[in-house]
C-alpha cells in the first residue's frame, strides 16, 4: 500500500493506478480535486478534500472530511454523489433530479436541502450520523439500511417524502434535548417495507402532513 498522510497539499489530477491487492490512501492534510481518475483500491480516508469540479472517478470517500466548491457539477449543486464514510459539510444542496449517497459511517452536517425530484439516501449498513445537521427536504429521503443517529441540534424540515425502507431506527443519541423532525404541507413520513417495527427515537415530531 501507499499512503499519503500529515499535514501537506495534494492536488489530485492525472491518473492514478493501483494494481490488484494493493492499496493507494490519502489520509491526512488538504486535498484539491482536480479531475484525477482511479483506478483499484484507491480511498480518501483523512484530512480535507476539496471538490471543485466533480467528483474524482473511482477515488472512494471513506472518511475524512469533503468540501464541495461553488461550481461542483456545474452549478455548485449535488448532481451524483457517493459518500462511503466521508462527512459532508458545509452548506449544500441536492438538485433535482439528482442523488447523493450516504453509506456505511457517513457524517452529514451543516445545511443540507434536498431540492423537489433530488433524492438522498441512507444506504448500506451501519450507523450514520446527522449530528448538528439542518436538513429540509422537498424530494425523497430514502432510509434503506442501517441506522441514522441525530444529536439535539439537528432538525429536519419534511415537506417531500420520508421512506423507512425496512425494520429501521432514526435515533437521537446525543444531547440533552430532543431531536426535531417536522412534516410541512405534503410532507410524508412513510414505512414502506418490512414485517416488524422501525423506530424513531427521541424526536420532538410535529406533523402538519401524512404518516
Amino acid at each position: 500500500s501507499l499512503a499519503i498522510s500529515g499535514s501537506g497539499m495534494q492536488t489530485l489530477g492525472g491518473t492514478t493506478t493501483v494494481a490488484g491487492g494493493a492499496s493507494f490512501y490519502i489520509s491526512g492534510g488538504e486535498s484539491i480535486g482536480d479531475g484525477g481518475m482511479f483506478t483499484g483500491n484507491a480511498q480518501f480516508s483523512g484530512g480535507t478534500l476539496t471538490l471543485n469540479d466533480d467528483v474524482l472517478s473511482g477515488l472512494s470517500l471513506t472518511g475524512g472530511t469533503v468540501v464541495l466548491g461553488p461550481m461542483f457539477q456545474g452549478d455548485g449543486k449535488i448532481h451524483a454523489l457517493t459518500l462511503n464514510g466521508s462527512t459532508l459539510n458545509g452548506t449544500n444542496e441536492v438538485a433535482a433530479g439528482g442523488v447523493l449517497n450516504c453509506n456505511f459511517s457517513s457524517i452529514l452536517q451543516g445545511l443540507l436541502t434536498v431540492e423537489a425530484g433530488g433524492v438522498l439516501s441512507f444506504g448500506s449498513s451501519g450507523v450514520k450520523t446527522i449530528y448538528g445537521l439542518t436538513l429540509v427536504n422537498q424530494g425523497t429521503v430514502n432510509q434503506v439500511g442501517g441506522a441514522v443517529y441525530a444529536n439535539s441540534s439537528t432538525v429536519i424540515t419534511n415537506a417531500g417524502l420520508w421512506d423507512l425502507q425496512g425494520n429501521l431506527e432514526l435515533r437521537m443519541a446525543s444531547g440533552s434535548t430532543a431531536a426535531r423532525f417536522e412534516n410541512v404541507g405534503a410532507g410524508t413520513l412513510r414505512k414502506s417495507s418490512g414485517s416488524g417495527s422501525a423506530s424513531i427515537i427521541s424526536f420532538d415530531i410535529m406533523n402538519h402532513g401524512i404518516i
